[in-house]
């Protein structure tokens, strides 16, 4: 083969593999226009000069700012800066980006009719061959209905927080004895643990004294928050009523009438049943004793470091059987301690995925306590219940009362 030939297909390689070149630049090239154009209907893209002059706009930029490329294009990037911006953050960004760093935040920008948006910007430096910064590239995701949802949600919440905390004002209105002085104490002394889980609590905690005679009731609503505490302030309104009203003072027939008149109530509300776990007590302290009606409510009594629960009957008021509820007597001796409480801590959790606390280990927890004087047994409970629950949230509401007979 004589060297022309040689010369001529070394030359038809050569032409090939710039065919193929040119083919692949081509493939290159439309695949970053496509990245290009996916980016400009998707991002907010600029670029400045070293002093902060807009040299590139792309169009989705234009769109959203409302200016022209022509009206962009040499003025300072600034020109879309909010007034409501602080000075501070615009010092960070460019310290941040002078230093070769990269700057992202949210920033409220202006439109050219005055209105506002908000972008969450990534800016970054450009640097040349020689390795020094020559531009700025900013690349802006509109955020404003985001912005905006956010906004309405935090109103959403602080007015909701505004009227969890008034309607918990008007449920320790019908709790006294939950106000700092309160002027109509339990006859004995006494501590009262009440933990709202959402504010308004569906655990409550009433009494009412009249001929040195104390009616307490303790209780544990259906539901928690809002729902279950307009049930508390519903079956305490129906206390009221029967008590200071009716005159009705014994636990077995109050047990009966608030039953019935809820069950009804509840069945015209509700095809499923809405309940209320409560214990209702009379203390005679002229007598010394204590009766009481339970349905579903938990009571202790610790006698000479003895625990006895008291007896609770296995349904609610809501269900209609609290006629078939009887009332049960307790003489109290001196020394004697009775906790009432619901079965918030019970179903306390220690840590997720654990069991609850449980019934007996709370029993445990009671008869645990009992060499703790009684003025410092609410502190005591109090630092238990913390160092159970500290690694997870509290997971219901929680009441206990506890007394001690004198």
């Amino acid at each position: 083969m004589n060297l022309t030939n040689l010369i001529k297909e070394e030359l038809a390689a050569t032409l090939q593999r710039l065919e193929q070149v040119e083919i692949g630049l081509k493939s290159r090239q439309q695949e970053l226009n496509d990245r290009i154009a996916i980016l400009d209907r998707f991002a907010l893209i600029s670029e400045t000069d070293t002093r902060g002059v807009i040299t590139y706009a792309n169009p989705r930029f234009c769109e959203v700012s409302g200016y022209t490329l022509e009206e962009l294009i040499g003025k300072p990037h600034n020109i879309v800066r909010h007034p409501d911006m602080p000075k501070a953050l615009f010092k960070e960004l460019w310290e941040t980006l002078k230093a070769g760093q990269i700057w992202q935040g949210e920033i409220k920008n202006r439109r050219k009719d005055g209105s506002h948006y908000w972008v969450l910007a990534t800016v970054g430096p450009i640097r040349d061959s020689d390795g020094e910064i020559c531009r700025y590239v900013s690349i802006r995701v509109d955020i404003t209905a985001q912005k905006a949802l956010q906004k309405a949600n935090t109103e959403l919440e602080e007015s909701l927080l505004q009227n969890l905390q008034a309607a918990q004002f008007f449920q320790i209105g019908l709790m006294p004895i939950l106000r700092p002085h309160h002027q109509e104490p339990l006859p004995l002394p006494h501590f009262v643990i009440w933990k709202p889980n959402q504010i308004v609590s569906g655990d409550f905690l009433w009494h009412h004294t009249e001929r040195k005679r104390t009616i307490l009731v303790a209780g544990d609503a259906m539901g928690h928050g809002v729902f279950g505490g307009m049930l508390s302030v519903l079956f305490m309104q129906q206390m009221r009523s029967l008590v200071e009203l009716s005159g009705v003072w014994t636990p077995e027939r109050l047990a009966a009438e608030i039953d019935k008149n809820l069950s009804q109530l509840f069945r015209i509300a509700s095809d499923h049943p809405i309940t209320v776990d409560g214990f209702i007590g009379v203390l005679d302290m002229a007598r010394r004793r204590l009766s009481y009606t339970s349905l579903k409510g938990k009571a202790y009594l610790v006698r000479e470091g003895q625990l006895q629960k008291l007896h609770s009957y296995p349904f609610s008021f809501g269900e209609g059987l609290g006629a078939s509820a009887e009332e049960h007597e307790v003489e109290l001796q001196p020394g004697d301690r009775l906790y009432i409480l619901t079965d918030g801590l019970s179903n306390q959790y220690q840590k997720s995925g654990d069991k609850p606390l449980g019934s007996k280990r709370v029993a445990d927890l009671i008869l645990s306590l009992q060499s703790v004087p009684f003025h410092q047994q609410k502190d005591a409970f109090l630092t238990e219940i913390h160092r159970f629950s500290s690694q997870t949230v509290q997971s219901d509401d929680i009441l206990l009362v506890g007394m001690e007979v004198e």
